[in-house]
């Protein structure tokens, strides 16, 4: 029941991210899905999965209250679905330990960009 509670609480936040920053909320269940005993690529790609029901609802909510521009979305969801193919197979062949460094600099680099901007 207690490791049921610390998952709750971990979708909360995470889907709050998710929510108030777009897709950050990955940012914080990889990290999670690792301390909870999942193994590094499969957090990752469960994270995936994951930041697809939080976005779904996050579109959802942005629709009704807000204008967006379907203009762009598609011209960028050609290239975005084929990054997230060339990042599926990526993540298939690295190995864990160069997974983690990457992530590990992507959030760092984010964390400057955001810090100076």
């Amino acid at each position: 029941m207690k490791k049921n509670i610390k998952y709750i609480i971990g979708a909360i936040i995470s889907g709050f991210f998710n929510g108030a920053f777009g897709t950050g909320g990955g940012i914080l269940t990889v990290p999670l899905l690792e301390k909870f005993g999942v193994k590094a690529k499969k957090a990752h790609a469960t994270s995936v999965l994951i930041i697809l029901g939080l976005s779904i609802i996050s579109f959802l909510w942005y629709f009704f209250s807000y204008p967006i521009n379907f203009k762009e979305i598609l011209i960028l969801l050609p290239f975005g679905l084929l990054g997230a193919l060339v990042g599926s197979i990526f993540l298939k062949k690295i190995k864990t330990s160069m997974l983690r460094r990457i992530f590990g600099i992507l959030i760092i680099l984010s964390s400057l960009r955001l810090l100076f901007r």
